[in-house]
């Protein structure tokens, strides 16, 4: 019994830490410090020589060393996340495994009375339920670790492509002039690119993920419960999404109008498009929520991505480019 014992628990550990992988993933044609090195130069070009060259030419270069920069980062980060993966299987279940079946044969071989075999048992089943579920665990949350780094990477590589170049009109784009995206800036924006995918990165990100989903859900519920208008106007006066009071008007006078979607700070950006927005969601001069319009904007809120409320979206201050598009969509005159 002590014998069959001992030889289960060896077996068990042995069988599970052989599943893991012996590598992080399919072998490359190409080494990445061979590419790594390869790609070096056109993402540090010579200082001297870079401003030398004209505008044009150095808009060129800075999109040649901002995509040459990516690509090493992109080359890290999928073997950084292959071994992060591997590290998990390794070190995880199999290995806590082992140790308690490897200690618990130890315990049981000297032993003499079945009560201490029992024991030493009972400690092994323990520990490796203890262990799933510790393991379990973290493994879990390094994969959703994973997922908001490679949801951080895809947004800034987003971000990054959109500076890089200008859209003039619908058919026509040209490379962002470097005087308006100059070298250090493309320099900061890739740095940025690989924070994203760093753990320290993604737990940031993952806190923001989860804040507006909650938030979100928390809308959703409200615009399906009873009195919807009343009750994110009570929310919103109570904690308002820019930081303002809540209870300014677009011209300073009018009747109050109920409901956070036309709610407005007295203090607008600068742009434009953020008064004209703000008429046409309220029937103007009465003031009156128009629903078919803002339920617009929130369809374009939610085909754009935009983490915001058609509130938010038509005070001004952020997504000033999406806003002036928003509103030559419709034709808002």
């Amino acid at each position: 019994m002590r014998a069959g014992i001992v030889a289960g628990c060896i077996a068990l550990a042995l069988l599970v830490s052989g599943c893991t992988s012996n590598q992080p993933g399919p072998r490359r044609a190409f080494l990445i410090t061979d590419d790594i090195e390869w790609t070096k130069p056109l993402g540090a070009p010579e200082l001297a020589t870079f401003y030398n060259l004209s505008p044009e030419q150095q808009a060129n270069l800075r999109n040649q060393v901002l995509t040459a920069r990516m690509y090493m980062a992109d080359l890290e980060y999928h073997y950084y996340e292959a071994r992060l993966t591997k590290e998990m299987q390794e070190e995880g279940l199999a290995a806590t495994l082992a140790s308690l079946g490897l200690t618990t044969a130890a315990t049981l071989v000297p032993s003499v009375a079945t009560k201490s075999i029992l024991s030493g048992t009972a400690t092994a089943v323990i520990g490796a339920d203890k262990a799933y579920t510790e393991k379990q665990l973290l493994s879990n949350t390094m994969q959703a670790l994973q997922t908001q780094m490679r949801a951080d990477r895809k947004t800034q590589a987003g971000t990054i492509y959109a500076k890089m170049f200008r859209d003039i009109s619908s058919t026509t784009r040209i490379i962002t002039p470097i005087a308006d995206y100059t070298l250090p800036m493309a320099l900061s924006d890739a740095d940025a690119y690989y924070q994203a995918g760093t753990i320290s990165s993604a737990l940031v990100g993952l806190s923001r993920t989860l804040a507006n989903a909650d938030r979100n859900a928390d809308q959703a519920k409200d615009k399906s419960g009873p009195n919807p208008i009343t009750v994110s106007n009570v929310k919103e006066t109570a904690a308002p999404s820019n930081g303002g009071s809540g209870a300014g008007m677009l011209h300073g006078s009018g009747p109050s109008v109920s409901g956070p979607v036309v709610r407005s700070e007295t203090v607008f950006g600068s742009d434009s498009f953020t008064v004209k927005l703000m008429a046409w969601m309220r029937d103007l001069p009465n003031g009156k929520v128009n629903r078919a319009h803002v339920d617009l904007v929130e369809k374009f809120i939610e085909r754009e991505h935009l983490n915001t409320s058609p509130t938010s979206f038509a005070k001004g201050g952020q997504f000033a480019s999406k806003r002036a598009q928003f509103v030559r969509e419709q034709n808002i005159p």
